[in-house]
Order: structure tokens, then C-alpha cells, then sequence
């Protein structure tokens, strides 16, 4: 990764290989987790990892019968 420097600030260029596994966006933050001389590790933060998580949880969700009736004192007396 090339670091360059823009007004005051300095900025990481991430490599492209990386941005598409980790489906990054213009506007995504990333918060640094850790880091050394040998490795960086960072956290998606926004609100779209969120999204991705409820939508893998949807789709290993598993079938619920037609018939299927939820009953609250059933589920209560547990």
C-alpha cells in the first residue's frame, strides 16, 4: 500500500484486489484494530456490514412450515 500526503493529511491507498474482496465503497470507514511493522488490521464500521449480516441471517434462515402457529405461552412457560 502507498501512502500519500493530501492538504494536511496523510492517506492509504488500499490496493484494488483488496477493496473488491472486502466490497469497499466510496464513504466506507474503517476503523485500525492493530498494527505492527509486519501486518494492519482493520474493521469495516459502517452501517453496511450490518445490512450483509441480517442478509446472510435471512438466508440460513430456515423454513417455516405454512401451518406453522406461534404461541406465546407455549414459548413463555419455558
Amino acid at each position: 500500500m502507498k501512502v500519500i500526503e493530501l492538504k494536511d493529511k496523510l492517506l492509504v491507498q488500499i490496493p484494488e484486489e483488496l477493496v473488491d474482496s472486502l466490497e469497499l465503497k466510496p464513504g466506507d470507514e474503517l476503523e485500525l484494530v492493530e498494527a505492527d511493522c509486519d501486518h494492519i488490521t482493520v474493521k469495516l464500521i459502517n452501517g453496511r456490514s450490518r445490512k450483509q449480516a441480517i442478509k446472510r441471517i435471512i438466508e440460513s434462515a430456515w423454513p417455516i412450515p405454512d401451518d406453522y402457529k406461534f404461541d406465546r405461552e407455549e414459548a413463555n412457560s419455558r
